[in-house]
């Protein structure tokens, strides 16, 4: 409302000239209402000289415009500063860290051994093991599962036959049923 009032052609309206206090004016003569379905806002105002309702209501829309938009370039250039901060901050992270993987190769020589092929053989090495470890715990889950199951069936024995049953399919991919 203050920005509405500080304009020079609104101060000289007829609408004004005998009210004391404008901004208690202005609010009481604008109506503001949001639609429903579109929250488009509606405004309008009462004053016995049209032209200058017009006006008026013109301006507080320009005005509603222009504060929005000075608020989306403010809000916008504190995050750019954030991120532009945040991107310093990272790039000089990687820096450090790339000085130290540098100097810890200088130091560590041999444990850069590379193959024919260009690979490194200690990485190799490392990446077997690191199969070998992930399929022997798997098919320890794989026994572990198959011995609770059977544990479980024991005291079952029509459980514990078609428990075996079931292994046999899934092991020869048929039942056995000789006996």
């Amino acid at each position: 409302i203050s920005a509405v009032l500080a304009d020079p052609e609104i101060r000289t309206l007829r609408t004004f000239h005998d009210v004391q206090n404008r901004p208690e004016f202005l609010k009481r003569s604008l109506e503001a209402t949001v639609g429903k379905k579109d929250d488009i806002l509606e405004i309008a105002m009462d004053s016995p000289y049209p032209d200058d309702a017009s006006e008026i209501v013109n301006t507080v829309v320009e005005k509603y415009v222009e504060f929005h938009a000075k608020k989306k370039r403010g809000t916008a250039s504190e995050v750019l500063k954030v991120l532009q901060a945040e991107k310093v901050i990272r790039s000089e992270e990687l820096t450090a860290c790339l000085k130290d993987m540098m100097d810890f190769k200088d130091e560590h020589e041999g444990l850069s051994l590379q193959t024919t092929s260009g690979t490194n053989m200690t990485l190799d090495r490392l990446d077997r093991t690191s199969i070998a470890l992930t399929t022997a715990h798997l098919t320890t889950l794989e026994h572990k599962s198959f011995y609770e199951s059977a544990k479980k069936m024991t005291s079952d024995p029509d459980g514990f036959r078609q428990f075996i049953e079931a292994q046999q399919v899934n092991r020869y991919g048929s039942l056995n049923t000789e006996k």
